[in-house]
């Protein structure tokens, strides 16, 4: 793997039409940067280790399958968005609160790699625009293959 040319993602702003007024979101696309592989492996043990709870949706995808299998009374129905939530989690609190629940459910060994598996994706997220690099310091990268299991476990936690 030439990790000098997959160095950083590339910056793009994804337009949400469907918002009242329009509204944008910023991406880095990381799935093409050396942290893909480790990005995708943090997915999968952490979801192995179901911190996200039963009543997490992950997409509108997601929410469709349940609701098909869910036994649906007349009512209303309330969801709820958090505007810029990746950007806006406390990234120090998030490693903290998820690398407890890590430790409380696996071996010693198994909880190091992957708090220092988790630590190494977030620290290490760069993306390139213009032919400029700019590191990602504050919250999730939203870009990461990872990013929607670590704040659903984070907001599963704190919904506790």
């Amino acid at each position: 793997m030439n990790l000098h040319a997959q160095a950083a993602g590339p910056f793009r702003i994804l337009v949400k039409v469907h918002k009242e007024p329009i509204a944008a979101r910023p991406i880095c696309n990381l799935s093409r940067t050396f942290l893909k592989q480790s990005a995708q492996l943090l997915t999968l043990e952490l979801q192995k280790l179901k911190i996200e709870g039963d009543h997490t949706l992950s997409s509108a995808d997601d929410a469709l399958l349940k609701l098909r299998s869910a036994d649906v009374h007349e009512g209303t129905w309330l969801t709820l968005d958090v505007v810029s939530l990746y950007r806006r989690i406390n990234r120090g609190h998030m490693l903290q609160t998820i690398s407890q629940e890590i430790r409380k459910r696996t071996s010693a060994l198994q909880a190091s790699f992957l708090i220092t598996l988790m630590g190494f994706v977030l620290d290490n997220s760069f993306v390139t625009t213009k032919g400029r690099t700019f590191e990602s310091t504050t919250g999730i990268p939203t870009g990461l293959s990872c990013a929607v299991v670590l704040a659903n476990s984070y907001l599963s936690v704190l919904d506790r």
